[in-house]
């Protein structure tokens, strides 16, 4: 399961990669995604690419399997692509999102995150979608007694 989205208007610039987001965005997005794994059993991770991708769905699965992603225990980890130099994203889940959650998940989610974009909002469109990933995470897969943190919770550049 996944979604994909074009941000063709707004204030989603091409920035250098580290003007995407301030150090202090930055952090602030790890704790967040700190926050949201020790709820849940799944894992998060955020990549902002300097590439030029022209299909960014197939680039994210990628980048999926590059991260290690697809080992998680359960499946159930999720990931949002940020392409700045193509105004785009992508947010993508493993194969235990799609007994969880349908397409119409997916198309509420991007538009949100669009909505953040398009103003020029880049931090409150990833909180957005860390947490919005977050809340249907820790219902889907609550944290156990045993919750490791299979993955790396920093944010991900290239």
């Amino acid at each position: 399961m996944a979604a994909e989205v074009q941000v063709v208007d707004g204030d989603f610039k091409e920035p250098k990669m580290n003007e995407f987001l301030t150090e202090k965005e930055e952090h602030a997005l790890v704790r967040e995604i700190r926050a949201v794994e020790a709820k849940s059993s799944a894992e998060l991770r955020v990549l902002i690419t300097t590439k030029l991708v022209f299909r960014p769905m197939r680039y994210a699965w990628k980048l999926f399997d590059r991260l290690g992603m697809h080992r998680t225990n359960d499946r159930n980890g999720a990931l949002i692509l940020v392409i700045p130099m193509g105004h785009r994203f992508a947010v993508i889940g493993d194969s235990a999102w799609s007994e969880v959650v349908g397409p119409a998940y997916w198309e509420e989610l991007s538009n949100a995150m669009s909505r953040h974009l398009r103003a020029g909002r880049r931090y409150e469109a990833l909180a957005y979608g860390i947490r919005s990933l977050g809340a249907t995470m820790a219902g889907a897969w609550p944290a156990t007694d045993e919750n490791p943190n299979e993955l790396p919770n920093e944010i991900v550049y290239e």
